[in-house]
């Protein structure tokens, strides 16, 4: 589920829907067993069974697209917290105070970097229906205007996945999601931000890897939830 899910399955948001609170297992285990595991912890376990995170011990995977989100992975198994929030990188206000004017803003990475937030800025700017898969046709036909959002929110998000970097210390970062494994501005920016704004010059040159399962590492990491759950039944 693309939600907050807590450790016993039950959805703790409503981003998609308005089913906060809902045990969605129960609802639908009329003949067989559901589990319940957020889509980025899922598609994380996949990447840490089958795919690129094999072979590390402490790594990061972070997923790029209609949303932001993330998690840490630790010896195979992705961290859900102590309530299962534990994947929220990119909706979370980071309130900042100008030291110069005393101006109060409050930057959210999604509202700046996700594919619906390029395709909105674009729109302000073109004053016409886009969507992100636009923005970046724009900018390989030369438009600067869709150049520069690329390369804006791809330095938005090379902070944001500094800031992680920097908090937790992985071997290295796995890259999930349409607009994270887009080839481009976006991709050039983000990198060289997050290389910038990392502190530690031991951690500046980690590695960082792009999903090998692609669109079907959630999908395969469900199946390792759910193939988990019934043994330890």
């Amino acid at each position: 589920m693309a939600e907050l899910v807590d450790l016993k399955g039950i959805l703790r948001s409503d981003h998609t829907l308005p089913w906060n609170g809902w045990n969605l297992s129960e609802r639908l285990a009329t003949s067989s067993p559901v589990y319940v595991d957020s889509d980025v912890r899922a598609a994380a376990r996949g990447e840490a069974v089958f795919g690129v995170g094999r072979g590390w011990r402490d790594w990061v995977y972070v997923t790029i697209g209609t949303g932001i989100g993330g998690c840490l992975v630790r010896d195979g198994e992705p961290y859900a917290g102590a309530r299962g929030n534990a994947m929220i990188i990119g909706s979370g206000a980071l309130t900042n105070i100008c030291e110069s004017c005393g101006v109060t803003s409050h930057p959210v990475t999604e509202n700046l970097a996700s594919g619906p937030a390029l395709a909105r800025r674009f729109r302000e700017i073109r004053g016409e229906v886009a969507m992100a898969e636009d923005v970046f046709a724009a900018a390989q036909d030369g438009d600067p205007a869709g150049r520069g959002l690329l390369e804006e929110a791809g330095v938005t998000m090379g902070v944001t996945l500094a800031f992680l970097i920097n908090t937790l210390d992985p071997e290295g970062v796995v890259i999930g999601g349409g607009l994270g494994l887009a080839e481009g501005p976006y991709r050039t920016g983000m990198e060289a931000s997050v290389r910038e704004h990392i502190w530690a010059e031991a951690a500046r040159g980690l590695e960082i890897r792009n999903v090998v399962l692609g669109v079907d590492a959630g999908i395969v990491g469900a199946g390792l939830v759910a193939a988990e759950c019934i043994e330890n039944r």
